[in-house]
């Protein structure tokens, strides 16, 4: 999906870049409510267990 790797995007631009939510939002045009949002939710699922077969 086009939207979920622009999310992506902007989480891993977040995570690199040492600048805030904010700076990054501003600069990536969403709002740093949602970037906050989407890292925490990054966040979870890197933290989950994956399962081993």
């Amino acid at each position: 999906m086009k939207d979920e790797a622009l999310r992506e995007r902007i989480v891993d631009e977040y995570l690199t870049s040492g600048q805030s939510y904010r700076e990054v939002a501003d600069r990536c045009g969403v709002d740093y409510r949602s970037l906050h949002r989407w890292v925490k939710e990054y966040r979870r699922r890197m933290r989950k267990p994956h399962k081993i077969s």
